[in-house]
């Protein structure tokens, strides 16, 4: 299971404290996603007005899920994160939840705008992330930070 705070901060099978610890420290407009495989994960924003957006995603955009924020505050999100990441059967049932609507034609329009990379073709805003990354001097990985290798 890989914890990911806000694509900055990533934890291989986090325990108990590095999960609370991270949603604790979570600031607004920040987001955490605890995942076990592609397409199967639980994830937070955390809102500018303090509240949380709590949804999860079990395989695909069909079983995509999202709590009411009005009724989700930081227990409820460190409780559902930790059940998920135990596996406890139900994690979800302490909570009520809707499937998420996305708007199909975002998907395609997004799906169609790729472009060629070094030969790859990729959707256009992982070029800008590719180029972007080459700034990165570290990477912190359970609580271990790794230098940027020239």
């Amino acid at each position: 299971m890989l914890l990911n705070i806000n694509d900055d901060n990533f934890f291989r099978d986090p325990d108990k404290a590095a999960i609370c610890d991270s949603l604790s420290s979570l600031p607004p407009d920040e987001f955490a996603i605890l995942g076990k495989a592609e397409e199967h994960y639980v994830q937070v924003y955390h809102n500018n007005d303090g509240t949380f957006q709590l949804e999860y995603r079990d395989g695909s955009a069909e079983k995509h899920y999202e709590a009411n924020s009005d009724e989700i505050d930081l227990n409820d999100v460190q409780q559902a994160f930790l059940a998920y990441r135990d596996g406890a059967p139900n994690w979800y049932a302490n909570w009520s939840w809707e499937k998420c609507e996305f708007d199909d034609d975002d998907e395609e329009e997004e799906a169609s705008d790729e472009v060629e990379y070094n030969g790859v073709m990729m959707p256009s805003e992982w070029v800008e992330n590719i180029i972007a990354s080459q700034e990165i001097e570290s990477l912190t990985i359970n609580s271990e930070v790794f230098g940027r290798v020239p």
